[in-house]
């Protein structure tokens, strides 16, 4: 009983910071899945940064409102994103138990599992990884600026990588 609806950046960003555990995320474009009025999901796709991925579209972040079950709401947002820009390719976070089965119902198929990701904290904040990096003109590891910033290295978990074929 969903539509499917293009999401402006804007609302994308404001949805995903409210419903996504790692908030919005740089994307090119966004659809959802409208009822009532309300927009109850939203995926965000983008570029892979990965040349291996080169054909594919990443779907960048998916989520759903808080407190809302939307059956079948992935396999209809999967499908309509493929319809406008072919073979996808997505990352599933497994911090809170996710195993990806909402992809495997929509075509998707497991292509492998990451080493575990990690972030930078000031022990109030977390940092993205790419957030600190190696200085090559001042000559500082990426251990060296992080010190400088005063940022400490913490551990997440593996991510699924997922395809169509």
């Amino acid at each position: 009983k969903c539509t499917i609806v293009e999401v402006d950046f804007q609302d994308a960003r404001e949805f995903m910071d409210m419903n996504h555990i790692d908030g919005h995320v740089n994307c090119s474009n966004a659809l959802g899945l409208m009822f009532d009025g309300q927009l109850v999901a939203v995926a965000t796709t983008r570029r892979p940064r990965h040349d291996k991925w080169r054909d594919h579209t990443e779907i960048a972040r998916l989520a759903f409102a808080s407190k809302m079950r939307v059956v079948g709401g992935v396999s209809r947002l999967i499908n309509a994103i493929r319809k406008r820009h072919g073979r996808l390719m997505s990352y599933v976070d497994t911090r809170l138990g996710g195993d990806g089965r909402a992809y495997v119902h929509a075509g998707m198929k497991l292509s492998h599992t990451t080493v575990p990701r990690f972030w930078w904290t000031d022990m109030e904040q977390r940092f993205d990884r790419f957030s600190v990096r190696a200085d090559a003109t001042r000559c500082m590891t990426q251990t060296q600026v992080a010190h400088e910033r005063g940022v400490s290295r913490i551990w997440g978990t593996c991510n699924l990588v997922f395809v169509d074929v």
